[in-house]
């Protein structure tokens, strides 16, 4: 959290001086206007999280906020790169304010495509016991609320459709606030259960919003909802756990049973240990207690791959498992960055995905 001040302080105070270079002003008055509006987009956060956000004017106070963020972001890469630039090639403060202007638009309008347009990510995974391939679709963090509604979700359904896999799993996060929350917005994904089963976790912005409440309402359209259960696909165990801690003495913000953790749980669900076993969990922790416990695959999300540079790079030293790929043992572990994003609407350094993992017989 200290660090967070800190580099939070350091770009106020940068962009308040770049600003007033261009100006002409003194450097504390649009220091202090950048303080302000940081002030109020944290509060607006919080304001946020508190479930309050459902209405109109809560919507377009919660959307304005997070866009302004990540324009500020964006304004903020855009001068540091210049910088670099200029140590090279002089510019006056004039030229360099209208060049960092072209560029926060030409990154804005990038991350703001990049988040919108989820590309299909196909891995191959080799998995002992399996007698054929099967291929199973990795939806994650689609974050439903305000910037994406069932037009997105419609979007999705088209796209996992067109993969002929067998099967959907859902890892987390489907919402993210009170905003285009209804049993309407997830009505797409009817068309998705008349074709294929479709699994799903819960995430802590699900839990945020009305945990339970929206697993009425996947039940209602034909999605298997998995709590701590077992599921099995073209041969293929699912176990599907809720949104809990990783191991004991662990703590895990909004996990609704502190004493619940994969590393006992897992102990407890009826799944043959022989055969392929995929887990299912929203955020990739206790992976040492799957790995014991004979997990083959793990799917997870929640990490967003830190979802905009440079949190990216923040994420990998945070996160033991950030995104993509990877080997623990003998299991393999697979972080989506999902299909959506959190908070602001933008990526860059990632890009929105949907994961084919594509099951294969161990050669």
């Amino acid at each position: 959290m200290a660090v967070a001040l800190i580099v939070v302080s350091a770009s106020i105070w940068y962009l308040g001086y770049r600003t007033s270079t261009f100006w002409g002003c003194r450097w504390w008055i649009p220091t202090l206007v950048y303080l302000m509006i940081m002030v109020a987009i944290s509060g607006v956060m919080t304001f946020s999280m508190s479930g309050h956000d459902g209405s109109m004017g809560g919507h377009l106070l919660v959307a304005s906020a997070n866009i302004l963020l990540g324009v500020l972001m964006m304004l903020l890469m855009s001068s540091l790169a210049l910088e670099i630039v200029g140590v090279v090639v002089k510019m006056s403060p004039k030229v360099f304010g209208i060049v960092v202007c072209v560029l926060t638009t030409i990154l804005t309008a990038t991350a703001l495509s990049l988040a919108a347009m989820p590309k299909i990510k196909r891995v191959e995974t080799q998995m002992a016991g399996l007698s054929h391939s099967v291929e199973i679709v990795q939806l994650s963090d689609i974050h439903l609320g305000h910037f994406r509604g069932s037009k997105h979700l419609e979007d999705l359904v088209d796209k996992v459709l067109a993969t002929n896999a067998e099967a959907c799993v859902i890892t987390g996060d489907l919402f993210d606030s009170r905003y285009n929350y209804s049993p309407q917005t997830i009505e797409p994904l009817r068309r998705l259960t008349d074709r294929i089963p479709t699994l799903f976790v819960n995430g802590n912005h699900d839990i945020y919003t009305d945990d339970r409440g929206i697993k009425e309402a996947l039940r209602g359209v034909g999605v298997v909802v998995l709590e701590n259960e077992v599921a099995e696909i073209g041969g293929v165990q699912i176990v599907g756990l809720n949104y809990m801690s990783g191991e004991a003495n662990s703590f895990m913000h909004s996990a609704p049973r502190p004493n619940e953790t994969v590393e006992n749980t897992l102990p407890t669900i009826p799944f043959d240990r022989e055969r392929p076993t995929i887990l299912l969990h929203h955020n990739p922790v206790g992976c040492d207690a799957a790995e014991r416990a004979g997990i083959d695959l793990y799917l997870a999300g929640h990490t967003h791959g830190g979802q905009l540079f440079p949190v990216t790079l923040y994420n990998d030293i945070m996160f033991g498992y950030n995104r993509g790929a990877y080997q623990l043992g003998g299991m393999k572990i697979y972080v989506s960055v999902g299909s959506g994003t959190f908070s602001m609407p933008m990526r860059l350094g990632t890009r929105s995905e949907i994961t084919l993992h594509r099951l294969v017989p161990t050669k």
